[in-house]
């Protein structure tokens, strides 16, 4: 399915490997983005699931990287940065501030996402 190409590998929406959480009740995202390459500026995706619409959707401009994430209610998913988390903030505050968001693993740069809406603003210099 030539569409799961977008989704996974642009929009960095992905299952888990884990069989445990089939049905996207916990999911991955991981923007198709790398700091310093040329190409997409702009992405919107989203997967229908059982448990409702998610959402990654994020575009560069001026050496930043803003991006809409949508969990849906009893969902969580684990969010993959291109950049040191210091670099990242979501409603303009420090990531780590935010209810609803636990840090995963510094050195992957991820965290763990409540259901919810978020808005990132990712610092790329």
């Amino acid at each position: 399915y030539v569409g799961n190409w977008f989704i996974e590998g642009l929009g960095g929406i992905k299952a888990p490997r884990e069989s445990a959480h089939r049905g996207f009740r916990h999911f991955v995202i991981e923007p198709g983005y790398q700091p310093g390459e040329k190409g997409l500026t702009r992405v919107e995706s989203s997967y229908d699931s059982i448990a409702g619409k998610i959402v990654s959707n994020w575009e560069v401009r001026h050496h930043k990287m803003f991006a809409k994430v949508v969990v849906p209610p009893n969902c969580t998913a684990e969010m993959k940065f291109p950049v040191s988390l210091d670099n990242v903030f979501e409603s303009a505050e420090p990531v780590t501030n935010v209810k609803g968001i636990q840090l995963k693993d510094l050195r992957e740069q991820s965290l763990i996402l409540s259901s919810g809406t978020y808005f990132f603003e990712v610092w790329l210099k």
